[in-house]
């Protein structure tokens, strides 16, 4: 019989995970000296002469198996979860809003942490996850495969339907992978890579949860630059529906244009946006979003948009 740990018990990994996140760097080489001597020493010696990444298999803090490559994804490699604060607090928000026989939806999904967080989570329910990136999504089938309820999906969610480009960026900035690579153009790292173009097959959004049959409760959108098309290709659904949708939103410095429209679309569909508190509870943003994530210094803040 699978084991799924409690809501408490996964609280109390993240605080765990919250401490090991404000530790300097002597105190995390401290705490996990051997990994953290390793993934050093393969990101200045190895990467930085062949710039290949390094598979390894891992486990995540709630204690499932997740192949990352070396040298992203490093704090999950030394401490089992995603360390910025935005990344903790959203764990945190699926702790507590996800139930077991809910559907959860994860656009952009990468290589899975959050989808098989999900599915710790919804353990009568559904995860489906989707990925463009086709390099990406041979990880991400892989790390969902021992789970008995998530699907995986290489497609682009759009507003429409077809073959689009999609760029795959090296593996250290594999995160940033997108239909979009305006917002990346005053970048310094953008303008050292050579990014490889790939064809990958688009669908909307709403066509895509009917073609499925899909009711998802919660919705987490990642994509780099593509919300507006994502959030486009979804109005259909959401226009009918509530469901929580959570879509990351870039600082303006980093370029957040396609952030910012596809917030006016969402509340043109009646939905507003909140913060996720340090307990994984919402509250309302006062003024615009943009100014929130501006005044806060952030590079980016996982927004939630609810149905009031």
């Amino acid at each position: 019989m699978e084991y799924y740990m409690t809501k408490n018990e996964l609280l109390s990994e993240l605080d765990r995970i919250e401490r090991f996140a404000n530790q300097s760097r002597f105190q995390r080489l401290l705490t996990a000296p051997r990994k953290y001597i390793y993934g050093l020493l393969y990101k200045k010696l190895f990467y930085s002469l062949h710039s290949k990444g390094k598979q390894i298999d891992t486990l995540t803090f709630f204690g499932r198996p997740l192949k990352i490559l070396l040298p992203g994804a490093m704090d999950i490699y030394l401490c089992g979860g995603k360390t910025h604060a935005s990344e903790i607090r959203l764990a945190r928000f699926l702790v507590h809003h996800l139930y077991d026989d809910d559907t959860f939806l994860d656009i952009g999904a990468h290589l899975g942490y959050f989808a098989l967080l999900a599915s710790e989570i919804v353990t009568k329910g559904q995860v489906v996850a989707v990925e463009a990136s086709p390099k990406t999504y041979s990880l991400l089938a892989e790390n969902i495969s021992p789970a008995v309820n998530i699907k995986a999906m290489n497609l682009a969610m759009s507003d429409d339907n077809g073959p689009i480009d999609f760029l795959e960026f090296p593996v250290i900035y594999s995160e940033f992978n997108t239909q979009e690579k305006e917002q990346y153009k005053h970048e310094d790292w953008f303008k050292k890579v050579t990014p490889q173009t790939v064809n990958t097959e688009a669908m909307k959004g709403s066509d895509f949860i009917s073609k499925h049959d899909l009711n998802p409760a919660m919705i987490k959108i990642d994509v780099e630059g593509a919300e507006e098309k994502v959030i486009l290709g979804l109005l259909d659904f959401l226009n009918s529906t509530v469901a929580y949708v959570i879509m990351e939103f870039a600082n303006r410095n980093r370029g957040n244009a396609n952030h910012v429209k596809a917030e006016q679309h969402l509340c043109s569909a009646g939905y507003s946006p909140h913060v996720i508190n340090n307990d994984g509870e919402l509250e309302t943003i006062e003024g615009s979003t943009d100014d929130y994530i501006a005044a806060s210094g952030m590079e980016s803040d996982n927004i939630v948009y609810l149905k009031m």
